[in-house]
């Protein structure tokens, strides 16, 4: 598996890095301390430059974790280089260092970052005099020493003329190598081409790739001539990549996961079409073609972190689980212990019971033979005959004696003395079945057969009331252990996946967020002006033959426009009426009826009814529009939004949407009569006084104002007019094509990728908040109602946040791209002022008492 760049694979990356020149440097962030992060910036796009010291260097458009507290070598670069402009990229001779500069002359400042041995970082001035180092070292060869106030030695980096050997040169080589030395090991100690490299032009030339020296290429004129072709097609391949962009490539490998699913290895990644990888006699590995370089090294390195964090998730898991099977093995075990304590006390006291005369009689043998042995040890203290005999020997002796002479056979079962205590022990079967074990029962001196008996079931008793308490303790302990083996496993993985993981793809501003929007259940985009100008901006610009404009029936309403999807002329298509709808409510509820909190009706016209030309002796000012014709009116909308979050999905996840789930109904089909309500027909423009319909009503004008303002009335002119103010639109043109040039792909297949709910295949790069009608937002996982009421907006969304994070079924991706949007102001701008926040399931009032 492939760790480090080659030197192709910086001269590849160049393109790349070139692409930014001119752009801003607005930050720097460290990743960790050999990872760093440049931000750079120019109006209406950013773009991130990621290097590892020692490893690499790339474009990313992946958001890595960054440092909470900036390093000190992070705060050095903002010091010198932060607001300056990247002005060149460049690879210092033929090795692999990059030097990227900062500013114009005097002002300039370089940083070197290089990839080979153990890498190094370095910041310079204009005249490469060491700022800061990350590595300060001395070179052993030469002598040098890179550390601050010493100048970068540019001049020992090697020049592509060093590697152009003649053919004595070439032979010289050869003669140096030992015989059976491997070709491609010995050229790629002594040229700048990487192993990669030299199995292409290997393959390409019918070199074989174990070749050795002294055997397969002779050391004479002949092996000159094969190194010297195998160099020359090696450095037309060089100079490729280094001219121009070929794209990326990743090699992977098809295997299965433990769960069955098909994953891909990813083996290696390289900037151009090597021939042995499509070779599959070579090996088995596919390839993967990616639009650019940076982003396959980026791809690469992020599936690849995420595997290792999702294996070492797994093994934090295992642990767990290894933890938790000792406590139940324990708890079982102990369990079990205490059944078999109460099963053998319950036996012996039924055996007492069955052998009541033998038992009578044992006890009987035993208390006889103490008071003979108190007698004994008396005679003998009285006449001085000797030591006196310890109880237990001589009661032993005792009932060795009756035993051998067989004239008590309960003498026979007695096998242990416990004198010291009152007790002995005795072997005690059961008459009635014989397949019941002998066991072993002790018996106390001072009580008889039914008294001991009596003692053995009070054991039984004792030891069933000690199971069910350590059942209950056990248990309680063990739901302990296992929220707590649980808690400890989702720290360390989380903290796993912050440190590893959490890189997740830069959140892209879309063109259509700068107004509000939504897509409704049908699939279909919907905006609306955030205020008069917008409104404006979105007729005149974003309007397009066959959308469908919609407002509120009330003054100080936003325009809200339907995207038709599949260009329909304005005869042919309707929406579906649960589009039309949804873009009604949404009408209602940027509207002054949130504020005044009065529920009222929506209507919507065609492109071609909304027009800017007054009718002859009227006068429209800026932001105000003409409706002609009729007006479709819409059910009555209720004051109910949603916010909530969708997440944009990989291509991969699309496509696999796309076959899996089938095609959602025809979205062309006609309204029914019981969803939208046609009333005013009115006079179409530009028909005179003897072409009216017969019956037809004339209405006086309708004006929906916003800013209060006024314009002349007609009352001879059957035509609706809607004002706006008299704000003027000072937008340019071209700061309009700047911003509608962020959309890079299809508005289609952008929507497709936006879903509200994830399945377990799905691949998301980011999350996007959205604020909707709440009936549009059926299919959310994360999602609140959003009412009128008296709650500031900054508030709500902080709220609605903190009861995402209180959904348990959240997924540790779901969760991190749910962290990501802590922080960021635009959430605030989606939602209406003054809402009150509700959400099944959820306690809002503790919530709010925690964002108080």
């Amino acid at each position: 598996m492939k760790t480090k760049f080659a030197t192709f694979d910086l001269c590849a990356v160049l393109h790349d890095l070139n692409n930014l020149k001119g752009m801003r440097l607005s930050n720097v962030y460290d990743i960790n301390s050999k990872t760093y992060l440049l931000k750079l910036q120019r109006p209406n796009e950013k773009a991130f430059i990621l290097f590892e010291s020692g490893i690499r260097i790339h474009v990313t458009k992946c958001e890595w974790p960054k440092a909470v507290i900036p390093s000190g070598f992070s705060m050095k670069f903002r010091k010198h280089i932060r607001s300056k402009r990247l002005t060149n990229v460049s690879q210092v001779g033929i090795d692999r260092i990059v030097d990227l500069k900062f500013g114009e002359e005097e002002r300039s400042c370089h940083v070197i970052v290089e990839l080979y041995d153990r890498g190094n970082v370095v910041l310079t001035d204009h005249e490469y005099t060491i700022l800061n180092i990350l590595r300060p070292r001395t070179d052993h060869d030469t002598d040098v020493r890179f550390s601050v106030r010493e100048r970068y030695p540019l001049e020992q980096a090697r020049q592509s003329s060093q590697f152009r050997p003649t053919d004595e040169n070439i032979l010289q080589f050869l003669n140096a190598a030992k015989k059976g030395d491997s070709l491609k090991k010995f050229l790629v100690c002594n040229v700048p081409f990487g192993a990669l490299l030299l199995d292409h032009v290997f393959i390409k030339i019918g070199v074989p790739l174990a070749a050795q020296i002294g055997t397969d290429i002779p050391v004479n004129d002949e092996g000159v001539k094969i190194v010297s072709k195998i160099l020359e097609e090696a450095g037309k391949v060089a100079d490729d990549i280094t001219s121009s962009s070929h794209g990326g490539f990743i090699a992977y490998e098809e295997k299965e996961s433990q769960e069955g699913n098909p994953i891909q290895l990813f083996k290696e990644y390289f900037p151009y079409d090597f021939i042995q990888f499509r070779d599959k006699s070579l090996n088995n590995l596919h390839i993967l073609e990616i639009k650019t370089f940076s982003e396959a090294i980026d791809k690469y390195y992020w599936t690849n972190e995420a595997r290792k964090s999702k294996q070492q998730d797994g093994g934090v898991e295992k642990e767990a689980n290894r933890k938790l099977n000792n406590i139940k093995r324990d708890h079982q075990k102990r369990i079990q212990s205490l059944n078999e304590i109460k099963e053998i006390q319950k036996k012996r006291g039924e055996f007492i019971i069955y052998s009541k005369d033998l038992v009578e009689q044992a006890l009987l043998i035993v208390r006889t033979a103490l008071d003979n042995l108190k007698k004994v040890n008396k005679s003998l203290a009285a006449n001085n005959r000797g030591p006196k005999l310890a109880p237990k020997t001589g009661v032993g002796l005792w009932l060795e004696e009756l035993a051998n002479m067989g004239e008590q056979p309960a003498a026979r079962l007695i096998c242990k003395l416990k004198l010291e205590t009152n007790r002995f022990t005795m072997r005690l079967t059961n008459p009635y079945d014989e397949s019941d074990k002998e066991l072993n029962v002790e018996l106390d001196l001072s009580l008889n057969a039914e008294q001991n008996a009596r003692r053995q079931f009070e054991e039984k008793r004792a030891a069933e009331q000690k199971k069910e308490k350590t059942e209950a303790a056990t248990n309680k302990a063990l739901k302990s252990a296992v929220k707590s083996a649980k808690i400890k496993a989702d720290i360390k993985s989380t903290q796993t996946k912050v440190r590893k993981t959490n890189i997740i793809h830069a959140r892209k501003t879309y063109w259509f967020e700068k107004f509000l929007w939504f897509v409704s259940s049908d699939g279909f985009l919907i905006l609306a002006g955030r205020d008069a100008q917008q409104n404006e901006l979105l007729v005149k610009r974003y309007m397009r033959p066959g959308d469908i404009y919609v407002h509120a029936e009330i003054q100080g309403g936003s325009s809200v426009i339907i995207r038709n999807r599949e260009n329909h002329s304005s005869e042919e298509w309707t929406p579906p009426h649960k589009t039309l709808n949804e873009a009604g409510t949404f009408a209602v509820c940027f509207s002054s009826a949130w504020e005044a909190n009065v529920s009222v009706t929506a209507w919507w016209v065609r492109h071609d009814q909304v027009s800017r030309t007054a009718p002859a002796g009227e006068y429209l000012v800026a932001g105000s529009f003409m409706i002609r014709g009729k007006r479709n009116f819409l059910p009555s909308c209720p004051l109910q939004l949603g916010f909530g979050l969708m997440f944009k999905l990989d291509d991969e996840s699309v496509e696999a949407r796309k076959i899996k789930e089938k095609k959602t109904p025809d979205k062309n089909t006609q309204n029914d009569d019981e969803s939208v309500i046609c009333l005013e027909d009115e006079l179409i423009e530009g028909s005179s006084d003897s072409d009216t319909v017969e019956g037809a009503e004339d209405f006086p004008d309708v004006k929906v104002r916003v800013t209060g303002s006024t314009s002349t009335q007609n009352d001879k002119v059957n035509e609706s007019s809607i004002s706006y103010g008299d704000e003027k639109d000072n937008e340019d043109e071209n700061k309009a094509s700047d911003e509608e040039a962020l959309v890079e792909m299809n508005e289609n297949d952008l929507i497709d990728s936006l879903t509200g709910h994830l399945s377990n295949e799905d691949e998301p790069e980011f999350a996007v908040p959205v604020c909707a009608p709440y009936t549009a937002m059926n299919k959310f996982k994360l999602k609140v109602k959003i009412t009128p009421g008296s709650c500031k907006r900054g508030k709500a969304v902080k709220m609605a946040l903190e009861l995402f994070a209180q959904n348990k079924s959240l997924t540790l991706v779901e969760r991190t791209l749910l962290k990501a949007q802590t922080g960021d102001d635009r959430l605030i701008q989606l939602v209406p002022g003054k809402v009150r926040v509700s959400a099944p399931s959820f306690n809002v009032k503790q919530v709010a008492k925690l964002i108080i």
